[in-house]
This record gives C-alpha cells, sequence and structure tokens, in this order.
C-alpha cells in the first residue's frame, strides 16, 4: 500500500499587510518530496471574500509556491481569520489542502542564534554529539516553532509581540533542550549526561514560559500597549468588535 500524501504545515500563514509574499508547500509521500504536475492556490478573508487566486508554481524540488502581492492586502482589515487553501494535482489526483491565515501589520523574528546557544553552554561544540553537531539551526528553528505554537494555542498572537527579547530566554531553553535530547541517541557516550542536560533545559522551559511576559501592538496601530499579557493568560478579557477580529485574549 502506498504511502498516504501529506503536508507540511507548522503554523498559520502570517501574511505582512501590504508586503508581497511568496508562499509554499510541500507535499510528501513517505520521506520524499512528491511533485505536482499543476495546481491552484486561493486565499479567502474572514467574510469569505477571495482576496487572491490562481495557478501555482512548482519548482525543481517538488515545492509549490504562490506569490501574493502586496496590493492585494493593503486594503484589508487585520484578522486571523482567513483561510488558504490549496488544490495539487499529483498522479492525476486533486489534494485539497487548507490552512488559517493571518492579515498582519508585522511578523514575530526569532531572536535566538548559534551564538547565543555557545554563550550559555560555551562548551556545546566541542561536546561529543552527532557529527552535524557544529550547525544547531534546525533546532533553533523548530523551537522558535514550537514556542509560537505554544503561545498561539493560550490565546496569544505573536504577530502583537513588540518586545522579542523578552521571548529569547524561552526558545534558548528549548533549543538547548532539543540540542541534547538528540544527542542522547546520535552521540557515542554519555546519553545519561546529555539525559540531564535535556531535561535540565525542558524544565527551565516549562518553568520559564508561564512567567513570560511581553508589550504588544493591542490595536495593531504601531503603537505599545499598556497591558502586558503573559504566555499563560489566567483572565480573558473582554474585547471589541475589532479586537475579536483580530483574535486577541
Amino acid at each position: 500500500m502506498a504511502a498516504r500524501v501529506s503536508a507540511r504545515i507548522v503554523l498559520p500563514r502570517l501574511l505582512e499587510r501590504g508586503q508581497d509574499e511568496t508562499v509554499t508547500l510541500a507535499l510528501y509521500q513517505g520521506a520524499s518530496v512528491v511533485h505536482p504536475t499543476s495546481g491552484t492556490y486561493s486565499l479567502v478573508n474572514e467574510s469569505g471574500e477571495t482576496v487572491v487566486s490562481g495557478a501555482v508554481s512548482v519548482g525543481t524540488d517538488g515545492v509549490a509556491s504562490y506569490a501574493v502581492g502586496g496590493a492585494s492586502t493593503s486594503s484589508r482589515d487585520y484578522s486571523d481569520r482567513w483561510l488558504e487553501e490549496w488544490a495539487l494535482v499529483v498522479g492525476g489526483v486533486t489534494h485539497r489542502v487548507q490552512c488559517d491565515a493571518m492579515n498582519v501589520r508585522r511578523k514575530l523574528y526569532n531572536v535566538v542564534t548559534q551564538d547565543d546557544l555557545k554563550r550559555r553552554h560555551p562548551q556545546i561544540v566541542a561536546e561529543n554529539l552527532a557529527p552535524e553537531s557544529d550547525d544547531f539551526t534546525g533546532q533553533i528553528d523548530e523551537a522558535f516553532e514550537e514556542f509560537e505554537r505554544e503561545l498561539i494555542n493560550k490565546g496569544n498572537r505573536p504577530n502583537l509581540i513588540l518586545s522579542p527579547w523578552s521571548c529569547r530566554a524561552c526558545v534558548l531553553a528549548l533549543a538547548l533542550s532539543y540540542v541534547f535530547r538528540d544527542a542522547i541517541t546520535n552521540a557515542t557516550g554519555e546519553s545519561d549526561r546529555f539525559r540531564d542536560m535535556a531535561k535540565f533545559y525542558a524544565d527551565e522551559y516549562a518553568s520559564k514560559f508561564p512567567k513570560l511576559t511581553y508589550r504588544i501592538d493591542e490595536s495593531e496601530d504601531g503603537t505599545v500597549s499598556d497591558r502586558k499579557p503573559a504566555g499563560t493568560p489566567v483572565v480573558f478579557l473582554s474585547a471589541t468588535p475589532r479586537a475579536t477580529r483580530s483574535g486577541l485574549s
């Protein structure tokens, strides 16, 4: 039996209002990217109105892409209730993949780099880890994506955060936990110590996330709001109609 086709989707699609964006989607069958022969992309807003639609491009790597022009989003309200749909043809079968999308003022950028891991744990490159242990980009990216997912799942909007530095300690701890977790099975020897280190940093992340606070642009007007939300909100405040569309808690 052939493996099912799956789509790699890690987060809602964030589109900066008024900015040209190229959105992409890769379909997999087993461990391999499958190459669509054709397909279409559509983006609709919270009212069900089509913002853009058209034929996709498929690269030599099999990844489908579509260019969303900034002019098509510049006059739209900010919202976390948009929806995108890909209809990609693979082997004569059309696969329709949907995902929620957001029209936002700004995106949140990761503020953790490999140098930060080295400053926190100076011997990390010299550790007896996996052969590729001099590059921790994958673990850092995965930690940041997981951090964003947890914020969203707890009713927060990462794109509203105006103090990205406040997120640094959480992402840094989570990335280090991933590095040492990978080392448990990939490295030769010292698995017990790496397991202890992975747990140490995972526990650090678990303790820091609920205490996380940050500055936000609550109205998405480019100004700092008085309210400072927490990573794990205790009380959900009532919202104005515009705030409800923006998905604020």
